[in-house]
């Protein structure tokens, strides 16, 4: 893990010097840092530099998210940026100074004092494209793109049917037959269990710590290098943190709360806050284990019947508590560090198939009287976690 020394806003530059022969780029991090202000800024300097001939694709989820009006705007901080200084004309040398957006592409554009365009790029800076409308795309091949920013990545919510099957179908459509195209997907920390983690395998993302870079490497035994050796892919992941706290003037309107507001603040995971176990328990009190298998963590989960009173309760020296002294039940999660002991026995709930009969898929959709009984405490809201981070966990795993 390489650690990053930063100034100012984020910059792209640093990431693609110290790992030039990566194919995937993924930065995700706090909103506002300036990871697209940078990658943006990078697909300019390309195309300016190689002549007009290096272009870039531009991706965005849904349709929705790249219309004519959002489009016009995406370049709108390069051309003012906080320094009120106009970029696209500094890397141009003053030959261009603005971008339009026409037929779904980007060019390069030169605006007079009169507000007329004298000036264009005959090729595209960028292509336009969206997962949502992935077989629209013309078969034809893009052969001048060089580059595919894939913006805001992290969804909030679940991901489209097949969707990573469509990101790929957009990247096998303009690579083709090359291996010259640098992908790039930028995102905020809105959702450390987005499909693009796991399908890429990057295990250590919801581990990594803010201003580092993790890499990870394949080896693919059928594509051989000019030595005839296998070639490697790395992907090149980046927590990007924002390197001037100076510079986020805008957290004085979330000061109210911070723990809750510590993605828009800090860059942290938005992560929920969930029940805590409120009871002492003993060994005695657990009526059931049953286990849940989920991003190579596993989640030990109890169903504990205990008394409600003072002497029970974790804690009990607040004056507006009031106890029922009546028997209640609720289900404990928490992280189990060591293998299953019996996995052969005890129920068990995880993403793959299995057809061993104690293994199974989806805790709301129960077939038998255990399996009902599980599902009832999810039901009625009384579940309880170790931490919001383990809560979270079980969120995303209900919501496969």
């Amino acid at each position: 893990m390489a650690k990053v020394i930063n100034d100012g806003y984020y910059s792209f530059k640093r990431l693609y010097k110290l790992y030039p022969d990566a194919y995937y780029y993924l930065i995700y991090g706090e909103r506002s840092n300036g990871k697209s202000y940078s990658v943006l800024e990078h697909v300019v300097e390309r195309f300016y530099e190689s002549g007009f001939t290096e272009s870039f694709g531009y991706l965005r989820r849904w349709k929705e998210d790249v219309t004519q009006i959002l489009m016009n705007q995406v370049f709108k901080s390069l051309k003012c940026n906080d320094n009120k200084k106009n970029r696209i004309q500094e890397i141009t040398k003053g030959e261009f100074n603005d971008v339009i957006v026409k037929n779904r592409c980007f060019y390069l554009a030169k605006l007079n004092d009169e507000g007329e365009y004298e000036n264009v790029t005959t090729n595209p800076l960028g292509y336009i494209f969206s997962l949502s409308s992935s077989e629209r795309i013309k078969s034809t091949g893009y052969p001048d793109i060089k580059t595919i920013l894939f913006d805001e990545f992290i969804a909030e919510g679940l991901p489209m049917v097949n969707e990573f099957s469509r990101f790929r179908s957009i990247l096998s459509t303009i690579i083709r037959n090359r291996n010259d195209v640098k992908i790039i997907l930028c995102g905020n920390t809105i959702n450390k269990h987005n499909i693009y983690f796991n399908e890429f395998g990057l295990k250590r993302t919801k581990y990594q710590k803010p201003n580092t870079i993790d890499i990870y490497k394949y080896i693919d035994e059928e594509t051989l290098d000019d030595n005839g050796k296998p070639k490697e892919l790395i992907i090149a992941c980046e927590y990007a943190d924002f390197p001037n706290r100076k510079l986020k003037k805008s957290n004085i309107y979330f000061a109210f709360d911070k723990n809750k507001n510590k993605m828009i603040r800090n860059g942290e995971w938005d992560i929920g806050e969930y029940p805590h176990l409120e009871y002492y328990y003993k060994p005695k009190d657990i009526k059931l284990i049953y286990f849940i298998k989920f991003e190579d963590e596993i989640y030990q989960c109890e169903i504990i019947k205990i008394i409600d009173n003072k002497d029970n309760r974790i804690i009990n020296d607040d004056e507006s508590i009031t106890y029922s002294n009546k028997m209640i039940s609720f289900t404990y999660i928490h992280k189990k560090t060591s293998d299953i002991k019996y996995p052969d026995k005890h129920i068990i709930f995880q993403q793959a198939f299995s057809s061993k009969p104690n293994i199974r898929q989806n805790i709301m959709d129960a077939y038998d009287d255990i399996g009902k009984f599980i599902k009832s405490y999810f039901i009625m809201n009384k579940v309880t976690y170790q931490d919001n981070t383990i809560g979270d966990d079980i969120n995303a795993f209900l919501n496969l």
